[in-house]
């Protein structure tokens, strides 16, 4: 083995850093490797990259499991250690998983397995004595030698296939296989099935057998339950009427979801004087401490603070936590292997949470839901836990109302079910935010301070005024017959699809 490459000047780490950006442009969809030594010290040439929002994996040769602790905070999208000789794919490099590589570790790199991992039209940069010669052996094109050190790098034949339009503000922060991302992209979002049309109580039976069957039997081994399977009836018989207790409860993954995806759209409603429901269904114990590794119950009393200082600016008074566990966005230490739907639903028991939820919905007794979506995020993060929400709320809109579901409270049917979406989604109910809803949302979202990883680029959003940053989107799953929509308060002019009746 060669001996270690000397720590770069910073003067050549700006060079270095320049020549990357001109061949690879830093934007929030990339994905980025750097390869350091142990200790790499504090400067990266991936700065721009990490600003961009870009996924940026670090990956520490030959170091401790922990991170050095001299240096500062950045924010990476991993930062992991990697034995001598253990195998990259462990860390999630694998065929075409990265738009550029970056190795600046002691040695000689394995310079195939790196040209492996680009994309079409990926760049490979290598910092040492040996760098001309190691991407001479790539089969790489366009090679740029930087001048005054040992340091080069290189194009991959072929041109990377560019993404839809609306997937370019993928970041870091999002827990993404990138082909997953761009499958679910392509399909039409789950909604309930107008084949199932269930208008009376005594046709529900069959109807509730063959949706349970259809969740559960993507939860067998082996299998990855699909939302678009779920046999959820498009129409729901109504009950009798009752008396609410809440116009909106709102059912949410983890402490911080609530600010980050609907911030604005409760705090307008709470400006409207509607009564607002907020549950959790996680501490969110298994979320990033941003600025320091720290102990699953000091992060749950931590994210249990922010939260409810979160919600005293967005005026939610009622809120409550059910406690299943929030185990994390990944499989593996690597973060190579995010968690699934599938996943989360069997470690929390898909009875047991249906169980919770139906005791929810007829303690809150709302008139609408509002859920993450059984099949994607707004920002297309997948995060198992959050699908795994959508799937049992979904479930839930319906077994809440039935006469035959027993537990120790009366049935309870909210009339309509609406969840998060992506602002393309067609057919979904734009909420445009008021610089007072903005403004709650912001010092809410701010308040989860530990959670600052996932959310510095949208509090730059709403500082700068940016126009995605102004609305939110919400699209309907599934309703009853004639039920009201509290939702369409905040957008005068939409269509009531629960009636037919278009608003004024």
């Amino acid at each position: 083995m060669n001996a270690p490459a000397p720590s770069p000047a910073p003067r050549d780490e700006q060079t270095l850093a320049r020549a990357l950006a001109r061949r690879v442009p830093p934007r929030s969809h990339l994905r980025v490797l750097e390869l350091v030594g142990p200790a790499p010290g504090d400067a990266t040439p991936v700065d721009r990259y990490l600003d961009a929002g870009a996924a940026v994996t670090r990956l520490r040769i030959g170091a401790d499991e922990a991170a050095p602790g001299s240096r500062r905070w950045r924010p990476f999208h991993r930062d992991a250690a990697l034995a001598p000789g253990e195998s990259l794919a462990r860390a999630g490099v694998g065929p075409g998983s990265h738009e550029l590589i970056l190795w600046r570790a002691p040695g000689r790199p394995d310079v195939l397995a790196l040209r492996t991992a680009l994309t079409p039209g990926g760049a490979l940069a290598v910092v040492g004595a040996d760098a001309v010669a190691a991407l001479l052996e790539a089969d790489l094109e366009d090679m740029f030698t930087l001048p005054g050190r040992d340091a080069a790098l290189a194009r991959a034949p072929g041109d990377a296939t560019p993404l839809p339009v609306e997937l370019r503000a993928l970041d870091r922060a999002a827990c993404v296989d990138r082909a997953r991302v761009r499958a679910v992209f392509e399909r039409p979002p789950t909604r309930g099935c107008p084949a199932i049309n269930v208008t009376s109580s005594a046709a529900f039976a069959a109807a509730r057998a063959r949706m349970l069957a259809s969740a559960r039997a993507g939860l067998e081994p082996g299998s990855e339950l699909d939302p678009h399977a779920l046999a959820l009836p498009s129409c729901a018989p109504p009950l009798p009427a009752a008396t609410p207790a809440c116009d909106v409860l709102a059912v949410l993954p983890h402490p911080d979801d609530e600010s980050i995806y609907a911030g604005g759209t409760l705090a307008r409603l709470v400006a409207l004087g509607l009564r607002v429901e907020l549950v959790t269904l996680t501490g969110g114990e298994g979320g990033r401490a941003a600025d320091a590794v720290r102990s699953t119950p000091e992060i749950a009393t931590i994210r249990a603070r922010e939260w409810t200082a979160a919600l005293r600016h967005l005026g939610i008074t009622g809120a409550s936590a059910l406690r299943f566990a929030d185990f994390g966005k990944y499989r593996d230490a690597h973060k190579a292997a995010p968690v699934t739907c599938a996943d989360t639903l069997r470690r929390w028991q898909l009875d047991a949470l249906l169980r919770a939820l139906i005791e929810v919905i007829r303690e809150h007794r709302p008139r609408a839901l509002l859920s993450t979506a059984p099949d994607r995020d707004p920002n297309y993060s997948l995060h198992g836990h959050h699908l795994a929400c959508g799937v049992g709320v979904a479930l839930a809109f319906h077994l809440a109302g039935d006469p035959e579901t027993s537990s120790a409270r009366a049935p309870w049917a909210a009339g309509v079910h609406r969840v998060l979406a992506p602002s393309h989604v067609s057919g979904a109910l734009a909420i445009e935010l008021t610089a007072d809803a903005r403004a709650r949302k912001r010092a809410a979202i701010a308040a989860h301070e530990s959670q600052r990883y996932s959310t510095a680029r949208l509090l730059a959003a709403l500082d700068a005024g940016a126009p995605e940053a102004a609305r939110e989107h919400l699209d309907l799953l599934q309703a009853r017959a004639g039920a009201p929509d509290p939702f369409l308060a905040l957008a005068p002019g939409e269509r009531d699809c629960t009636r037919g009746e278009q608003r004024s």
